[in-house]
């Protein structure tokens, strides 16, 4: 549904489907709108500044939090999706925003997760 809405956009725009390469993908990208699973916490470490679309009831939640943070802009449909991603392109106020939560994104997760839990679950055997 989103290619079709996009399609006449002038931007340079693309779209991956179940990537098996997102980390590269994400690593290259301007923006991206995405899931508010744990996609939207790796997004955040990377300062990819994102569009947040929560596709199960499980992710709103989440998704509005990232949202207050300015970590992200909450989406709750394509279409509001789409109109996010207009006001995004080709503007400078949009160019602003985007950086804004870039910043914001970065600094609202560590990038060490994972070594911390190793380190927790660690101390707990000893």
């Amino acid at each position: 549904e989103i290619r079709s809405k996009i399609a006449n956009f002038k931007n340079d725009i693309e779209i991956f489907v179940g990537s098996k390469q997102i980390s590269k993908i994400m690593m290259k990208t301007d923006m991206a709108i995405g899931a508010a699973g744990m996609i939207a916490w790796e997004r955040c470490c990377l300062g990819l500044p994102s569009v947040i679309l929560p596709i199960a009831e499980n992710q709103k939640q989440g998704a509005i939090a990232l949202n207050k943070a300015g970590a992200g802009k909450l989406a709750m449909n394509v279409n509001d999706a789409v109109d996010i991603v207009k006001d995004w392109c080709g503007t400078e106020v949009g160019f602003k925003e985007m950086l804004e939560i870039s910043r914001i994104s970065k600094n609202t997760v560590s990038g060490i997760g994972a070594d911390l839990v190793y380190k927790e679950m660690i101390s707990i055997d000893s």
